[in-house]
């Protein structure tokens, strides 16, 4: 009978990352633009832990007189986060590290009960996995700046700059 049980292994698996990008830009003497988006997602190692985030981007540049420029841009972001949650104050991290501190004659099951642990945390992390408990986190966030610039004809080089930006964000925490 095989009495090697590698309970990193067991929970570990493969994560992926994907981001999708799609940008458009352009212009002329007097005007130019940039829009810009992505999707990010990534799921862990561990079961239940995944991140999606969107951005977008645009900003533009406008002669609006002979030496008048006008200048705008916005972005934001939107991003969704969830995780397992022990409830016991763990962090993926302590998983990791307590699951490798497990011997590695312990099986995870007898009979299809869990047996007890002598770890660190002092709990099963497939039962708690089994739990289905989570915190999740939306978060949102927009950007918005703009700028006037004037060259100051009398002095070659000096421009005037009145800039204005202002951040907004909200971030939603649940934990069940």
């Amino acid at each position: 009978k095989n009495n090697n049980y590698n309970w990193l292994e067991m929970a570990w698996k493969p994560s992926t990352v994907t981001r999708h990008a799609l940008n458009v830009s352009g212009g002329g003497e007097n005007a130019t633009y940039f829009v810009g988006g992505s999707y990010y997602t990534q799921n862990g190692n561990f079961d239940n832990i995944n991140m999606d985030k969107w951005t977008f981007r645009a900003n533009t540049d406008v002669k609006v007189a002979n030496r008048l420029k006008l200048g705008f841009s916005l972005s934001g972001d939107i991003s969704k986060t969830q995780k397992f949650f022990s409830k016991l104050n763990s962090s993926e991290e302590a998983d990791m590290v307590s699951l490798l501190k497990i011997p590695q004659w312990t099986p995870p099951y007898i009979n299809g009960l869990p047996v007890s642990v002598a770890s660190d945390k002092g709990y099963h992390f497939f039962e708690i996995q089994k739990l289905n408990n989570y915190k999740r986190t939306n978060t949102t966030g927009l950007n918005i700046n703009t700028n006037l610039e004037y060259d100051v004809p009398f002095l070659d080089g000096l421009k005037a700059k009145v800039q204005f930006s202002k951040n907004l964000s909200n971030k939603f925490h649940k934990e069940f």
